[in-house]
């Protein structure tokens, strides 16, 4: 969820995308529509070869004419081949947005499967 001027947005993603980047950068795109909005969040990611973590989130405002609300910092690290699994909360102070994602379960960087 994600909460700014005390608007609610909730909703399963209907768009999925990641560029695949390289071995030390890649990123999750999610992209959806709710109450007639386009909504965006897109996950970067950074991985130093034994870890991998997140250190930007980015979502749309919620707004006919988006913007992005930013969340930097280090989010979700975890050794290479392991998963984050648990409910987050980020906030923003400088312009008083608030983002929920329950249930989250990412793994960034998987290896190929045959």
């Amino acid at each position: 969820e994600v909460f700014q001027n005390a608007s609610a947005y909730t909703h399963e993603s209907n768009g999925v995308h990641s560029d695949p980047g390289d071995a030390n950068y890649t990123t999750l795109q999610v992209i959806w529509f709710e109450h007639g909005v386009e909504m965006r969040l897109f996950i970067y990611f950074r991985s130093n070869g034994k870890e991998w973590w997140s250190f930007e989130l980015r979502i749309y405002n919620g707004k006919q004419n988006a913007d992005w609300i930013f969340f930097e910092g280090v989010f979700f690290k975890q050794l290479l081949g392991n998963s984050f699994k648990g409910d987050v909360q980020f906030y923003n102070k400088k312009i008083e947005a608030y983002l929920q994602i329950n249930q989250l379960e990412l793994q960034a960087f998987l290896k190929d499967q045959i």
